[in-house]
């Protein structure tokens, strides 16, 4: 798959899923839902979040104050609360998979659904399906990963690559500020939050004289103008009730659950102990 063919199993599962009443979500597995489906409900969902951030809540690093931040940047958090889930849902669904077969296949599956995402211009859903296989939980799987053909591989490396840190996040950036307005991307907020962060820290609001420094106010302003410029884009999907509900509602484990059911999985190599010399 490279994301871009449509198949008629998709439209026909698209089709069942729109006349799904919402009962029928509680039997709906995801196996059922094409990685083409799955990618454009995720990131209709990824949109509607960013759209609805607004411009006070990038200020003074709302979204990290302690007491208020619900408060003072609630669109801000629901960001980062369902990049959190969707990315701990991918680590669950390998991590409890006791077959080992299956367990191949599905990680091969969710290196598909990142490229899927990379096809749809939408770096968040890639950088969440790049931090799940990236986790502990999912990385010490190593006879898991030893199975995986070369060309997965390649395109794993190819997704890690576009939401690389190194250079702080250039090829990211270049993807995102190379997207014509009237193109799509979805870029990862994560990125623009520790710019403004560093714009915060790094730079006082008052200059000498108690002046008001401009140059960092141009800073915020500036980062908060890209923000901005994405959230006008359009992604024109149809919702799918049943597969978001699916996602939004699906059980995760939290750390700890995960690195267990991931040492059930492939337990640790017990070491040796050395023959003791008399």
């Amino acid at each position: 798959g490279d994301g871009q063919s449509l198949k008629a199993s998709d439209i026909l599962s698209a089709h069942a899923m729109i006349k799904a009443p919402a009962a029928a979500t509680m039997g709906l597995a995801w196996t059922d839902i094409s990685d083409k489906i799955l990618s454009e409900q995720v990131t209709l969902y990824d949109v509607e979040l960013f759209k609805k951030i607004g411009v006070r809540e990038l200020f003074n690093k709302a979204w990290s104050d302690k007491h208020r931040k619900h408060e003072r940047a609630p669109n801000v958090l629901a960001v980062i609360s369902w990049f959190n889930h969707f990315s701990s849902w991918i680590i669950t669904q390998i991590v409890s998979e006791t077959s080992f077969k299956a367990r191949v296949k599905l990680v091969a599956r969710f290196i598909t659904l990142g490229n899927h995402f990379r096809v749809l211009n939408n770096l968040s859903g890639v950088m969440a399906v790049v931090a799940a296989l990236k986790t502990a939980e999912v990385k010490r799987l190593a006879k898991t990963w030893e199975k995986m053909s070369s060309a997965d591989m390649l395109r794993f490396e190819a997704l890690t690559d576009i939401v690389s840190m190194k250079k702080n996040y250039a090829n990211m950036r270049r993807i995102a500020n190379s997207t014509p307005d009237d193109g799509f991307c979805l870029p990862y907020l994560g990125m623009y939050l520790s710019d403004l962060t560093f714009m915060e820290d790094g730079n006082v609001d008052t200059v000498d004289d108690g002046l008001i420094n401009f140059r960092k106010w141009r800073g915020v302003a500036s980062i908060i103008g890209i923000i901005q410029r994405h959230q006008k884009m359009q992604f024109n999907k149809p919702v799918h009730t049943a597969v978001r509900a699916y996602i939004k509602t699906a059980t995760i484990f939290d750390d700890e659950r995960a690195y267990e059911e991931s040492l059930l999985r492939e337990p640790r190599k017990k070491k040796r102990k050395k023959a003791t010399k008399k």
